[in-house]
């Protein structure tokens, strides 16, 4: 068995228990933006008579396109490449470890978060965090952030800085979708490194509902675009390349970091999740399950264990 993370040195105790329920959604795709504010005044795609008519038709007119076989690599390549950078465990606001020559800390206590500085370019950012040693520490949520940002950044292939640049600045410009039950999140048009809020727009959002009972609970689609209005947890743990996957362990224990832990789909059943051995880059869903269990109240109950929330990027795919 795997210790958990040292708690003694990573002041955020609980830090895997990021909600899904408190996510902040993006009502537009990368494709969108980008099409809506071309120079020769692309019209965006308009809405098919399905959610698969409208995916076809702002790949159609996207432009860039995502590999899938590239993408699920380069996600890979920087699971593995973070073992190399000695990244640690905890939230960055709160271990201040972080790149202070790119990024400033800004507000404080549970609010903290990280935003690049206005000199400085996405894919200036990304490119030295999996550059540097030693120097970062992420939470799970924060790590399966930066991983989407680093495959995204290498898909696009060499010499795509600005469309790079561009497309994270207006995925955060765009952020005027409302949190759950909360106010509308403001403009933001730089790069941030912040709990509960989603690096790339999304197609999909789901989650348990907080009324779910019973132990294999299915979820419900809460944005305003999804291609389906809920998911049982099989098909949960076969969710698209690229999802951010939340699973939860009812039975943990009190003020536990291993409550949740946020994770990001291969889209065979398979997930990189942060905090695990190093030489698992790739764990399986009954793995996480066995993980969560081991740091819960029962060692060998995994059925109060099941995926919460799914978070469907939405990347045109080729």
């Amino acid at each position: 068995m795997t210790p958990p993370p040292d708690t003694t040195s990573d002041p955020l105790q609980g830090v895997r228990g990021t909600q899904p329920q408190d996510r902040a959604v993006s009502g537009r795709g990368l494709g969108d933006l980008l099409l809506a504010q071309n120079d020769a005044g692309t019209p965006s795609a308009k809405a098919g008579n399905s959610p698969k008519d409208q995916s076809t038709q702002k790949n159609q007119q996207s432009p860039y396109t995502v590999s899938k076989a590239v993408f699920r690599q380069k996600l890979i390549e920087a699971r593995t490449q973070a073992n190399t950078c000695a990244f640690g465990f905890g939230r960055a606001s709160r271990t201040m470890r972080y790149d202070h020559n790119l990024f400033i800390l800004v507000d404080s206590g549970e609010n903290a978060y990280l935003q690049l500085l206005s000199d400085k370019k996405p894919s200036q950012a990304i490119d030295a965090i999996f550059s540097s040693t030693g120097v970062w520490s992420f939470d799970c949520f924060e790590f399966a952030e930066v991983l989407l940002l680093c495959a995204l950044r290498r898909s696009l292939g060499p010499n795509s800085e600005q469309l790079y640049d561009r497309l994270v600045r207006d995925a955060f410009t765009s952020k005027s979708a409302k949190r759950a039950g909360g106010p509308i999140v403001p403009p933001e048009g730089l790069l941030k490194i912040k709990p509960k809020t989603d690096v790339l727009p999304l197609r999909a959002w789901y989650v348990v509902p907080s009324d779910a009972k019973g132990g294999s609970p299915s979820l419900t689609d809460r944005s305003a675009q999804g291609q389906a209005a809920s998911m049982n947890q099989q098909q949960a743990e076969m969710a698209e390349l690229g999802s951010l996957v939340t699973f939860t362990n009812k039975n943990h224990k009190p003020n536990s970091a291993w409550e949740n832990e946020n994770t990001v789909s291969l889209g065979d059943g398979n997930f990189i999740a942060w905090g695990f051995p190093a030489a698992a880059i790739t764990v399986s869903a009954s793995t996480i399950k066995e993980k969560l269990a081991l740091e819960g109240i029962d060692a060998k109950k995994t059925d109060g264990i099941f995926i919460t929330g799914v978070s469907v990027p939405d990347i045109p795919w080729q």
